[in-house]
C-alpha cells in the first residue's frame, strides 16, 4: 500500500491521519496526529474460534516514556507492567469499537494503539480511538462503520474541543465523546457543578467535530483504493426462531422483571432448558442456536419494556436508583474501612 495522508482543522488544531508508512504487515494500520502527539493503531486477526459464544477481541494501549523523549535510568532500566492510564485507555478504546463488529464475527482480533510521539500538550487516548477505527476500515475485518472520538473541556465558561492537558487540569468539565456519523456511542467524563444544558451542548459540539474525523477516515480509505470484502452473517432457521418464541414468549417477560435476582436467573435457566428439551427431537444439535435465539428474545423484551413503559429489570423506573447503604469502620485493624 502506498503512503497516504489526510488532514483537517478542528478548533484551530490540525488533525491528520496517515497510512502506508508504518506496520505494513498488519491487517490494517493508521497513525493519528494532533500537535506533536502521534498514535499508531494496528489491527491483526487470526482464525475463527469454533464453539465460542463471544467475540475474542483484545485491545492494548501502550504509552512508553520514549515517546516523550525520556529514557528510564537509575535502578530501573526498563519500564514495567501497563500503568493505570494505559489500562483505562485500553478500555476507553474497546468500549465504542466492540459493538460495531459484524454480528457473528468470531475471529481472534487484536488492536494495539501505541503512542509513538507525545508532546505533553495533548492527551493521546482519544486519538487512539480514531486511529483504531481508521485501521479497522483499512483492513478486511467486518467493521460496520467508522467512528471517532474527541475530548471536550470547559474553561472560563467556554467549551473547547481537544483541550490541552493544562486546560483539562483546571477546567470544570472533561468529556470524552465517541460517535458514528449518525449517533453518539459513548460518553465518559467528569464535571464540577456543570449545568445539564452545558453537558448536552458539549456532547452536540463533540458530535459535530466527530463527523469531520469520520469524513477524514473515509477520504483516506478512498485514497488507498482498498475495496472492503463483504461479510455474510450466519443465518438462523426462521422456523427454529418461531418455535423458540412460541415456547418462551408468554413467560419470559414475567421472569425477566422478577425483582428477586436469584429467582430471575434460576427462572431464565429453567426456561432455556425447557425450550432446548422440547425442541431437541425436532431440531437436533441446535442447542447453541436455541440459546442465541432465547437471549435475543430476552433482550428485545427488556429493551421494548424500557422504551415503551419506562420500566427496568426489577421494576425500577428509568429515573430511579437503587438504595445505597454504607457501613463504616467494619475492619478492626485497618486504618479505615467502609462497605458500600
Amino acid at each position: 500500500m502506498s503512503y497516504q495522508k489526510v488532514e483537517t482543522n478542528i478548533a484551530g488544531i490540525t488533525i491528520s491521519l496517515e497510512t502506508g508508512r508504518f506496520a505494513k504487515q498488519a491487517g490494517g494500520a493508521a497513525v493519528a496526529r494532533i500537535g506533536d502527539t502521534m498514535v499508531l493503531a494496528t489491527i491483526c486477526s487470526g482464525k475463527e474460534l469454533e464453539d465460542t459464544d463471544f467475540f475474542p477481541l483484545t485491545v492494548e494501549y501502550i504509552a512508553k516514556n520514549y515517546a516523550a523523549g525520556k529514557i528510564p535510568g537509575g535502578y530501573f532500566k526498563r519500564e514495567g507492567k501497563p500503568s493505570e492510564k494505559e489500562v483505562l485507555s485500553s478500555r476507553l478504546i474497546d468500549r465504542p469499537l466492540r459493538p460495531l463488529f459484524a454480528k457473528g464475527y468470531r475471529n481472534e482480533t487484536q488492536i494495539i494503539a501505541t503512542v509513538i510521539s507525545a508532546d505533553e500538550v495533548y492527551d493521546a487516548d482519544v486519538m487512539a480511538i480514531t486511529a483504531a477505527s481508521c485501521a479497522l476500515i483499512l483492513s478486511d475485518i467486518p467493521f460496520m462503520e467508522p467512528i471517532a472520538a474527541v475530548r471536550v473541556g470547559l474553561n472560563d465558561g467556554v467549551l473547547k474541543v481537544f483541550p490541552t492537558l493544562a486546560d483539562t487540569e483546571t477546567g470544570k468539565l472533561e468529556l470524552v465523546v465517541a460517535g458514528s456519523e449518525s449517533s453518539i456511542v459513548m460518553v465518559e467524563g467528569c464535571a464540577s457543578e456543570v449545568k445539564e444544558e452545558t453537558i448536552i451542548e458539549a456532547i452536540m459540539l463533540a458530535h459535530t467535530e466527530i463527523k469531520k474525523l469520520i469524513a477524514m477516515q473515509k477520504d483516506l480509505l478512498a485514497k488507498t483504493g482498498i475495496i472492503r470484502p463483504p461479510f455474510t452473517e450466519a443465518t438462523i432457521d426462521e422456523s427454529l426462531t418461531a418455535a423458540v418464541s412460541d415456547i418462551v414468549k408468554n413467560t419470559i417477560h414475567d421472569i425477566s422483571f422478577n425483582g428477586d435476582k436469584k429467582a430471575r436467573y434460576a427462572g431464565m435457566k429453567k426456561l432455556l432448558e425447557e425450550a432446548q428439551l422440547q425442541l431437541a427431537e425436532r431440531f437436533p444439535e441446535k442447542e447453541r442456536d436455541i440459546e442465541d435465539i432465547f437471549h435475543e428474545i430476552e433482550k428485545k423484551d427488556i429493551r421494548s419494556t424500557v422504551l415503551e413503559q419506562g420500566l427496568r429489570i426489577g421494576g425500577r423506573d428509568c429515573d430511579a436508583i437503587r438504595d445505597i447503604t454504607c457501613d463504616l469502620d467494619i475492619l478492626p485493624r485497618a486504618h479505615g474501612s467502609a462497605l458500600f
